[in-house]
């Protein structure tokens, strides 16, 4: 059998939409610095005064980020336009948010308020204007990576499902191919199984497969390990399907996970040097936050006294890291003999919560005061959520690997919180033990950053409170 041949080069898309956005916001930036001299163009010696390119490479990267974060790195998100509406106002108004607060900081790192907001009318018209031509032609459909799939079990489908319910994602399932030979042919409205493991050679070259995802139910015996290594060697992609699962999920797929992986896996470097740093930056922000949100809090507490009286504060055990029992201070969100009398999830509609409750446990209000258990030590900004001591004691019994979430201080917020929404039973608690173990897998001040870019929306929006 002839090899198959490695697919020549092509520039991730990632990449190329962000060496356009790139060429495109600076020549917005060069026409609003010129278009208010027009038409003498007298302006043209702003363009290389000293420190005018630092201003400039400011604005970009802070506009690229704000497109990054609305999603707009994707082809196949410039096919649904309503979306594509919506990314770009997100992320271009995001943008010039953060630019405001930066030059309110740094005054010389200002362009002017006219430039600034010409320039953003010409990129956001650029951004969107751009995208929703390319969404009219076959790149989109020319440029999605096309996925094998090797093996039929749960892995498997679960994978698929993630690629096709991924709004941004520049992936297609091509196929499955039948890891015990008796399924091909098959196919439903979710899956078609194209051929058989041993084939996955001639499959590749026939498909003109990138990527092959090896996701096995029983790898002993069934998996073509030859055939693997020449499609690796020949450039096409061959990954683990719980890798795989992992990246487009953000979680790590409980059911499969043996202490082998944890402790052979790379990451969970929970080591002494990143804990000190760590707390060093959450003291720092937690400070930050207090003063920011000190008149918020003050009218929190006096809308809990004209409704319920006192207590203003919901103090309750909760279990911190190493399992150490700690006193977690929240804004009281139910009736004062609802707050001690049960210990039961929270459920949707709650009858315990008041009126104040509900408006600040929607928008996150209520969570405040633990910026004083970060301050004491007890917490973090960003980690796995506390759970009381109950409800630890019985998830730690049902639930594999549960107290491994204790490793690390719990956050205020945290990758489970920003990704799912609100646990009320055993089973959401297995989905959020899999977004904390990749929190766990991956902690970094890059990620807390992530972690709380994405709180800030879900704050803005009020989903998945109860």
């Amino acid at each position: 059998m002839a090899p198959v041949e490695s697919e020549r080069f092509q520039i991730p898309n990632k990449v190329l939409l962000l060496l356009a956005d790139t060429c495109l916001i600076l020549l917005s930036l060069i026409l609003a610095t010129l278009l208010p001299s027009f038409p003498k163009f007298e302006r043209w010696n702003q363009l290389v005064q000293v420190g005018m390119l630092g201003k400039f490479v400011f604005v970009i990267v802070t506009f690229t980020l704000g497109l990054h974060y609305s999603g707009l790195y994707s082809f196949s998100v410039t096919t649904r336009w309503r979306e594509l509406v919506v990314r770009s106002l997100r992320g271009v108004g995001l943008a010039y948010l953060v630019l405001a607060l930066g030059y309110a900081c740094l005054p010389r790192s200002s362009l002017g308020g006219k430039t600034t907001a010409l320039a953003m009318v010409l990129i956001l018209i650029g951004v969107l204007g751009g995208r929703l031509l390319l969404g009219r032609t076959q790149a989109p459909r020319h440029r999605m990576e096309r996925v094998l799939v090797l093996g039929t079990g749960a892995v498997g489908r679960q994978i698929a499902d993630a690629v096709q319910s991924a709004t941004d994602l520049d992936m297609e399932i091509v196929g499955f191919l039948d890891e015990q030979s008796k399924n091909t042919g098959l196919s439903s409205a979710d899956d078609q199984v194209i051929g058989q493991a041993p084939d996955v050679e001639k499959i590749v070259r026939r498909e003109k497969i990138e990527r092959v995802v090896v996701a096995l139910s029983e790898r002993r015996g069934r998996m073509p390990v030859q055939q693997l290594v020449r499609l690796k060697l020949a450039g096409v992609k061959v990954e683990d399907g719980h890798s795989v699962y992992e990246q487009l999920t953000g979680r790590i797929h409980l059911e499969r996970l043996t202490p082998s992986w944890l402790f052979m896996s790379s990451g969970f470097r929970n080591n002494g040097l990143r804990v000190r740093i760590k707390y060093v930056l959450d003291f720092i922000v937690a400070l930050i936050l207090l003063v920011v949100f000190a008149p918020v809090m003050v009218l929190v507490a006096l809308a809990i006294w004209i409704e319920t009286g006192r207590p203003i504060l919901f103090i309750q055990d909760r279990v911190g890291r190493h399992g150490r029992q700690f006193r977690i201070y929240k804004f009281r969100s139910m009736h004062q003999k609802s707050d001690s009398t049960e210990v039961r999830w929270t459920t949707h509609k709650d009858d315990r919560i008041t009126c104040v409750g509900k408006v600040i446990r929607k928008y996150r209000l209520d969570e405040l005061p633990q910026l004083f258990n970060v301050l004491r030590g007890d917490m973090s900004v960003v980690g796995p959520r506390p759970e009381q001591p109950y409800f630890c004691q019985e998830l730690g019994q049902q639930v594999p690997y549960y107290a491994e979430r204790h490793s690390v201080r719990p956050g205020i917020t945290g990758w489970a919180q920003v990704k799912f929404h609100y646990g009320g039973t055993v089973d959401d608690s297995k989905t959020k033990l899999e977004y904390d173990l990749f929190y766990l897998k991956h902690m970094s001040p890059w990620l807390d950053m992530v972690i709380l870019l994405y709180t800030i929306n879900v704050l803005l929006s009020g989903k998945g409170a109860r």
